[in-house]
């Protein structure tokens, strides 16, 4: 990737919020160019959006804080479910996956969330469903009207 930004992206490689790498800059003329560049480094796969394309934090394998891996649960799922069939059938879904309660992998927005905890000298994950992280999203809706008062007077 730093071959290509350096010779087609002014030297220029982004990563976005959602780990996804961008080559800004990149003339029309060289477009063919560098997907075939991406091809070759297997890198040109497009699963934007899709149950592949996941957000997950270094975990146990690369970060201190964390006391769960999340990488080879994130390397799991997106292996289980390669098949680009299978990712045709399922659509739109966001998994995200965090090692621990930092959240570095935005486990609490994601339609699928797993985060990863310690729990008596082991490892266990846990999963939530139905997290938003559009500006649509609704406290209301997804905590429950139990804490999301109606009137939104507050009380005195």
């Amino acid at each position: 990737m730093a071959d290509l930004a350096e010779c087609y992206s002014f030297d220029e490689l982004r990563v976005t919020h959602e780990q996804n790498l961008l080559l800004p800059h990149v003339a029309l003329a060289d477009l063919r160019t560098v997907y075939d560049a991406l091809v070759a480094a297997r890198l040109a796969e497009g699963n934007v959006g899709l149950i592949t394309d996941m957000i997950c934090c270094p975990g146990l394998d690369f970060c201190a804080l964390a006391n769960a891996r999340s990488i080879p649960i994130a390397q799991g799922i997106s292996h289980r479910f390669s098949a680009t069939k299978r990712l045709a059938e399922i659509g739109d879904l966001k998994i995200k996956v965090s090692g621990c309660i930092n959240a570095c992998g935005y486990h609490h927005v994601g339609h699928i969330g797993i985060l990863g905890v310690e729990k008596k000298g082991g490892v266990l994950y846990q999963s939530t469903l139905g997290g938003d992280a559009t500006e649509q999203a609704s406290v209301g809706k997804i905590i429950g009207p139990g804490f999301c008062r109606q009137d939104h007077r507050p009380r005195l």
